[in-house]
């Protein structure tokens, strides 16, 4: 299992091309420069009136497939 700790910051604009279906995943980089995608469905979790803002922790399988996430 692997650990990636990124910074999010999504608006309540770009969210709003996700809720209508224009956008299905998220690119970011972790604080070590990796390139990671993930489903945005994923941070649901976490939306409020603003967007998503924070530190996150995702951990991911051998098969590189989402595991979990946590903000950190």
């Amino acid at each position: 299992m692997r650990t990636f700790t990124i910074d999010m910051r999504l608006n309540r604009t770009q969210l709003e091309a996700f809720y209508a279906g224009q956008v299905s995943h998220v690119w970011v980089r972790d604080v070590n420069g990796v390139r990671l995608q993930f489903p945005l469905q994923h941070l649901r979790p976490f939306i409020d009136h603003n967007g998503v803002r924070g530190r996150f922790t995702l951990q991911v399988k051998p098969d590189n497939s989402l595991l979990s996430i946590k903000r950190a």
